[in-house]
């Protein structure tokens, strides 16, 4: 997600441009969910590989479960700012 946005905030891609965005479901790795029904954590110590450190969840209970056992915090799924 941290790559994807960057490429928005260096306007190397138009957000015009973007139709949909997917993310791979941190409980069903290779299950993509769309950006805009996926519930977003970040916990630092997640490691992604872009080192944005966010899992995407297919729904809240999905996410507040992570949080409840490892910590965490649900942040906003509008990272591009203007994609639904």
């Amino acid at each position: 997600l941290l790559c994807a946005q960057n490429f928005v905030t260096d306007k190397v891609l138009d957000v015009n441009e973007i139709r949909e965005v997917y993310v791979n479901n941190y409980e069903e790795p290779g299950e993509l969910l769309n950006l805009s029904n996926a519930i977003l954590v970040k916990k630092d110590e997640l490691g992604s590989p872009m080192g944005g450190n966010i899992a995407a969840f297919a729904n809240e209970a999905a996410a507040d479960n992570f949080i409840e056992k490892s910590s965490g915090e649900v942040i906003s799924n509008k990272i591009f700012g203007v994609i639904n």
